[in-house]
């Protein structure tokens, strides 16, 4: 038996969205052939925006990953729940551009979805 119901789940993922002040567009990467028949990567937006937040990343945050990231997330974002990114995905907030370094979790009852981004 679940401590807390679907709908109350739900219900405070609808509250939580409410609390992300920002709006993101996700980017996807999409392979173009360039002049020397090679590959190279370029990013399209995807359709609409979703809610978000840039803040701080805590040094709880950090810890799990043992020093891997020094130097590399300059930047937490916060987004609605199970948001589909992962490592490499780029992300667009206040006309800058963050590439995913780690996705937070997995947890348990996700409210939102907490990313480690850089400034690309």
């Amino acid at each position: 038996m679940s401590v807390i119901s679907d709908e109350e789940l739900a219900d405070l993922r609808a509250a939580a969205e409410e609390l992300l002040p920002e709006q993101a567009v996700l980017l996807d990467r999409v392979p173009v052939r360039d002049t020397t028949g090679g590959t190279k990567t370029t990013w399209a937006a995807r359709p609409g925006t979703i809610p978000a937040r840039v803040g701080r990343v805590t040094d709880a945050e950090q810890v799990p990953f043992a020093g891997q990231l020094r130097g590399k997330a300059t930047a937490a974002l916060t987004l609605p729940a199970l948001t589909a990114l992962k490592e490499g995905d780029r992300v667009q907030v206040l006309g800058q551009t963050y590439s995913v370094v780690a996705v937070l979790g997995p947890v348990s009852w996700e409210v939102t979805r907490r990313l480690l981004v850089e400034l690309v």
